[in-house]
């Protein structure tokens, strides 16, 4: 029954286990056969994280963001998301991407921030692929290029991708 995987599961954590650190994590986040308690949350995913455990590091950026059970803390949010995007977490490339691009938590880079996107739309993620176009297109690149990454998020469902791509194609952009 669940009571008793969850106590096999809390045990596990309490013994170092790192998944079921993680897993603990979640439960408590999501409130998940257990009370949510973010605090808890935060315990358990700095525990994973710090036996460098991955996935635990984009759920720490996230907690950290606006501060869920937490101070808010955007530097260990630039950590948190920096460190699970070098591990190839799409939703962390994604995430601190458009922080670098639009600067309104953190100071702007176009750098990082291209480099982010492009690692996120590249590896499929649709809104990614949206916004990387977006960025493209204000920076003025290569229509072509700009074309590509709005159909790659059309070819998706993205609607606003569908919208910008069928003007752009309509007014012979690119």
């Amino acid at each position: 029954d669940s009571d008793n995987g969850f106590l096999n599961m809390k045990i596990a954590a309490e013994q170092g286990y790192v998944d079921a650190q993680h897993n603990l994590a979640g439960l408590y986040f999501l409130g998940k056969g257990v009370d949510q308690s973010p605090e808890a949350a935060l315990l358990w995913y700095e525990k994973a994280a710090s036996q460098d455990f991955s996935a635990s590091y984009f759920p720490l950026g996230t907690i950290y963001r606006p501060g869920l059970g937490t101070t808010p803390d955007l530097a260990k949010t630039v950590k948190f998301y920096g460190a699970a995007a070098a591990a190839g977490d799409v939703d962390a490339q994604f995430e601190i991407g458009m922080m670098y691009w639009l600067g309104n938590e953190i100071l702007p880079d176009e750098t990082k921030a291209h480099d982010y996107l492009k690692q996120a739309a590249d590896a499929g993620l649709s809104i990614a692929q949206y916004q990387y176009a977006n960025f493209l297109e204000n920076k003025n690149s290569d229509p072509t290029t700009i074309n590509y990454y709005y159909l790659l998020a059309a070819n998706q469902g993205h609607a606003m991708a569908q919208a910008i791509a069928g003007a752009r194609v309509f007014d012979g952009i690119g």
